[in-house]
């Protein structure tokens, strides 16, 4: 248990520099939706019973609501009652660094499950 618990805190620290140190060559709606999901995976990381198991969900969780979210919104938002009009529509070629931000991202996801899967 105390393993996961220290790869999954080092994991949520790493998340975190690595959305401050590229916060100036992605664009903002990246930001937001990778730090809601580490916040969704925090919350569930620190409140959930048992802690062996709760801390890797959370993580698991939490890159899942990130990816999601970042790949639903990565070229506009459409809401359902106005399916005609795209808000920030981004039809440009995306950064670069986004792309190595959901990669690394998912890459965290990837942690998780084997954490799950090694855990009893």
């Amino acid at each position: 248990m105390a393993v996961s618990v220290g790869v999954v805190a080092a994991v949520d620290v790493v998340w975190v520099l690595g959305l401050f140190a590229v916060r100036r060559r992605v664009r903002p709606r990246l930001l937001l939706t990778s730090g809601l999901g580490w916040l969704v995976g925090l919350v569930i990381s620190t409140t959930g019973m048992p802690a062996g198991r709760a801390v890797p969900v959370g993580l698991l969780v939490g890159t899942m609501v990130a990816l999601l979210w970042s790949l639903a919104t990565r070229s506009g938002v459409t809401f359902t009652w106005e399916p005609d009009k795209v808000y920030n529509q981004d039809d440009g070629p995306k950064p670069r660094l986004e792309t190595v931000v959901l990669v690394a991202t998912a890459l965290f996801g990837v942690v998780a499950i084997v954490l799950l899967a090694t855990t009893h």
